[in-house]
């Protein structure tokens, strides 16, 4: 689970964000990154390489400069992992709410219905 709250983490940045979302118009170079955001160099690097070590981008170098795409075949792995992982919690969750012997209570919806059929 930690690893699911640290990729939830890592895209909670709206700096991180706003790369991804240039990148899904296809790669860029880093030049264009920095300008677009019109952040330092050094900023926007940092942040690309925490995206790279995560999975969600991938780099290749032309010259002297790096250019950056997103890595969709990791994407889809990556979605569905955190599905299979919040369905895990989920599940796990509603064992542990079932075994205190917890009891559901009704809707405020039920109750004007059960009290209408009375009533």
């Amino acid at each position: 689970m930690d690893d699911l709250a640290q990729l939830f983490q890592l895209l909670s940045e709206p700096v991180r964000l706003n790369l991804l979302g240039i990148l899904k118009n296809g790669e860029q170079c880093v030049c264009k990154l920095y300008e677009a955001l019109n952040l330092p160099q050094s900023t926007v690097s940092r942040h690309l390489s925490l995206l790279r070590s995560a999975g969600l981008v991938a780099a290749r170098r032309k010259g002297t400069w790096m250019h950056y795409r997103l890595a969709p075949e990791l994407w889809k792995k990556g979605w569905q992992r955190i599905l299979d992982e919040v369905l895990k919690e989920a599940t796990r969750r509603a064992k542990s709410v079932n075994s205190s012997g917890a009891q559901c209570l009704p809707s405020k919806a039920a109750s004007k219905a059960s009290t209408l059929k009375k009533g």
